[in-house]
């Protein structure tokens, strides 16, 4: 019969890991990710993606205010590995290589109030926390207990490396090719990149791709700013 607490045991493992997932990348790709999607290694933990599209929605909020719009974007691959065998003293590591990103420079606005969104909220493993939720508020259950604890005691520790990101800012053909940089832009850019990179950290996504993103703009706005003695075309 240890057969079936294997298998047991490695379909508990192989949800979470996806619950993992949805949690940290989820919710800046388009569609959430399911069990079929994830290879699963016969060592202890580890797993792979490929070919991941970006979602618009929660990638566009976070630019809100930044005189660019979130147009498409992939990842290439994502491996992991979740420590089940010491998980109380391992880090689960995720390394996610090949981002890229296409923004497009459209009309600038000021930097909006932005809404407090949950981030977080992933549909499709809410029955998963909530089976937990429910049993661990159930009067007598430490097994269920401690199995929350261990979710966010791994939750609190991933750690997350992202290589090969690549961010290109095209401008909208409706827009000239100076439109990141403007008298109306060009004095409040630095305080639209510091309140995008507010929100980012504070939705989860990845600092380097936070950074990669602000410098990517920051290069736009110097490449289409005038040289000394021009001015900028203006706008049509």
């Amino acid at each position: 019969m240890s057969w079936i607490f294997k298998y047991v045991a490695r379909n508990v493992e192989q949800r979470f890991t996806k619950f993992a997932l949805n949690k940290t990348i989820g919710p800046f790709l388009e569609e959430k990710l399911t069990l079929d999607q994830i290879a699963f290694q016969a060592l202890d933990g580890v797993f792979e993606l490929r070919d991941l599209v970006l979602g618009a929605q929660a990638i566009n909020e976070l630019l809100a205010g930044l005189p660019v719009r979130f147009v498409q974007g992939s990842i290439h691959y994502v491996y992991g590995r979740v420590p089940y065998k010491n998980v109380l003293e391992e880090a689960c590591e995720i390394t996610i290589d090949g981002v890229r990103l296409v923004l497009e420079i459209r009309e600038p606005t000021s930097v909006p109030e932005r809404p407090h969104d949950d981030f977080d909220d992933d549909e499709g493993d809410e029955a998963f926390q909530a089976s937990i939720d429910a049993a661990a508020t159930s009067d007598g259950d430490d097994s269920v207990r401690s199995l929350q604890y261990l979710l966010d005691t791994i939750l609190s520790r991933i750690r997350i490396q992202l290589t090969n990101i690549v961010v290109e800012v095209r401008c909208a053909t409706s827009l000239p090719a100076a439109a990141l940089w403007s008298p109306t832009t060009a004095p409040v850019l630095p305080e639209q990149l510091e309140a995008f990179t507010t929100a980012a950290a504070a939705a989860g996504l990845p600092a380097p791709l936070t950074t990669a993103i602000a410098d990517a703009l920051a290069r736009a706005a110097r490449a289409s700013s005038p040289t000394p003695g021009s001015t900028p075309a203006p706008a049509p």
